[in-house]
């Protein structure tokens, strides 16, 4: 964790610390020395902490993984690693200074590193700092300020139910108990994927129906699958704004073929249907390789394949 405030001050210009403004280095650690003391008074008291990490490409990925620790021994419940969103129309300054939005696959590899410490929340949308409730049932309403600010202690207790409060958090114990064996257990099957525990992701472009069915121009997403001498499981799945191709008339042209070679860059091979000279060319340029050769073949049993003639090619060039 850097108590140094170097990767804080890149993240926040300044702060306003007992009536006097703070920046660069020395508002960061003020900055950090307040959160961490308001966490750990907050797990003293037996509340639950879930705390959210935004990642920003290029500036704090290297530190997520030491907060995800710090986090875990400070006896944190949830750490929950968001992607930045730059957007210029959102007005934020990564955003009016063209850095780019976090992917996907920068987001997955950050988590990876940092699921090891701490349990890692994987439902997230983005919501207001302030929101209340469960997704897409917003309850902030209910805790306005002027709806308990007059209340006393004993009227708080009922309106809130301290026992009911301390079953709930016996049963999130039990499901943290349950969660823990769901993660051996996930852990048992990336094992089982591979015969030397080395792996890698494969991206396909489907229609649907378990088939490698759809043309690479086509394609709005992206399933991703993790693979290796022995077995395949499904990852997730990769959006782009926009297909390649939309006919013959402007295929080629303002393509998201940057966004495709960001979203793609951790694979090592892409398999579709069809795909065009001109974009396998530049996917060369991130080492991803393309095939058509499991053209409407099923998708899971053509990943597999892939893999092993991988690792099989890697352990002919090993031994020469």
């Amino acid at each position: 964790l850097d108590e140094s405030g170097e990767v804080g001050s890149h993240i926040y210009p300044w702060i306003f610390y007992n009536h006097k403004r703070h920046k660069g280095t020395d508002a960061a650690k003020i900055l950090l020395e307040k959160q961490l003391e308001g966490i750990q008074k907050c797990v003293d008291l037996g509340i639950l902490i879930k705390i959210n990490t935004v990642l920003i490409s290029g500036v704090n990925e290297a530190e997520i993984p030491k907060i995800s620790k710090k986090m875990r021994k400070m006896g944190v419940f949830l750490h929950n690693i968001m992607p930045h969103l730059s957007d210029p129309a959102y007005g934020t300054k990564f955003g009016l200074e063209g850095v780019p939005s976090t992917t996907e696959a920068e987001v997955k590899k950050v988590k990876k590193l940092s699921g090891m410490e701490i349990d890692l929340m994987d439902h997230c949308r983005q919501c207001r700092a302030d929101a209340v409730g469960l997704i897409g049932e917003d309850k902030s309403s209910e805790f306005l300020k002027n709806k308990f600010v007059d209340m006393s202690f004993e009227e708080l207790s009922a309106k809130y139910d301290l026992e009911k409060r301390a079953e709930s958090k016996k049963k999130i114990k039990e499901f943290r108990k349950i969660l823990k064996k769901a993660n051996e257990k996930a852990q048992k099957i990336k094992q089982d994927l591979s015969s030397d525990a080395k792996t890698i992701l494969v991206a396909v472009t489907t229609e649907g129906e378990g088939l490698i069915n759809q043309h690479f121009g086509n394609a709005k997403e992206f399933l991703i699958y993790e693979a290796g001498d022995l077995g395949v499981r499904f990852i997730t799945h990769r959006k782009i704004d926009t297909n390649y191709c939309n006919g013959e008339e402007t295929c080629g042209e303002n393509t998201p073929i940057e966004q495709i070679k960001k979203q793609l860059k951790d694979c090592k091979y892409l398999l579709t249907a069809k795909i065009g000279e001109c974009p396998q060319n530049e996917l060369k340029t991130i080492k991803l390789t393309t095939s058509e050769k499991f053209a409407y073949k099923a998708i899971e049993s053509s990943v597999l394949e892939i893999a092993q003639e991988h690792f099989s090619d890697k352990k002919k060039v090993a031994l020469g």
